[in-house]
């Protein structure tokens, strides 16, 4: 199925008219979703290549507003322009608008990356055409050395390989407090390990003192 803007996705769900009003997320009002759908998938693609696999629990499509709520847990694996899976989020809803390709995901959001990278929050968003994953809530991030790193605001391209926290605080596993450390200025992104090594130094010049 073609759609507009380079935002390709195949859409596989079940039809009905019954509705929900379990989720935060819904519109308001008496509107009902054009369709909706159960225990199914969103594939999306860009330029024929694969790029995420949205599951759900629970779907509801308002052509109107050019939503999809997803408000019974929602699944997201992603992958590079390769083709090979890079990381898996889960929430307990979600909100998809189709024409722009913007993903939201909220509530207990975690992310777990394949080079073993873990993100917590409660609010993130994808945007498939910028190729980036931010929020403007707090985060918690444990590295794969076991640093654990906390701050209000992140940014990251979609594959988790350069990112940034905007105003971070951390503990290391020396405790070592980096509330007043800045990393680079917001718009622009970091490799992960440049945090670790920042945060290795610090330790280390405490260990000196």
């Amino acid at each position: 199925m073609k759609r507009q803007a380079a935002f390709l996705m195949m859409l596989v769900f079940l039809v009905g008219c019954e509705r929900s009003s379990q989720s935060g997320l819904q519109p308001g009002g008496d509107e009902i979703p054009d369709q909706e759908g159960w225990h199914s998938q969103v594939v999306v693609t860009q330029k024929g290549q694969r790029t995420a696999v949205i599951r759900y629990g629970h779907m509801q499509k308002f052509s109107k507003k050019d939503m999809v709520l997803f408000n019974d847990g929602i699944e997201v694996d992603f992958y590079n322009p390769d083709g090979e899976h890079t990381s898996n989020l889960v929430a307990e809803e979600g909100r998809m608008w189709e024409r722009i390709g913007k993903v939201e995901a909220f509530k207990n959001v975690v992310v777990t990356t394949d080079s073993g990278m873990v993100l917590k929050t409660q609010y993130l968003v994808w945007e498939q055409q910028e190729e980036k994953i931010y929020t403007d809530k707090m985060v918690t991030i444990t590295t794969k050395d076991g640093d654990v790193l906390t701050g209000q605001g992140f940014e990251s391209d979609q594959n988790f390989e350069k990112w940034v926290i905007l105003k971070p605080k951390g503990v290391s596993k020396k405790r070592v407090d980096l509330s007043e450390f800045e990393l680079e200025p917001s718009k622009q992104t970091v490799p992960s390990d440049s945090v670790t090594a920042r945060q290795e130094a610090v330790a280390d010049s405490v260990d000196r003192l």
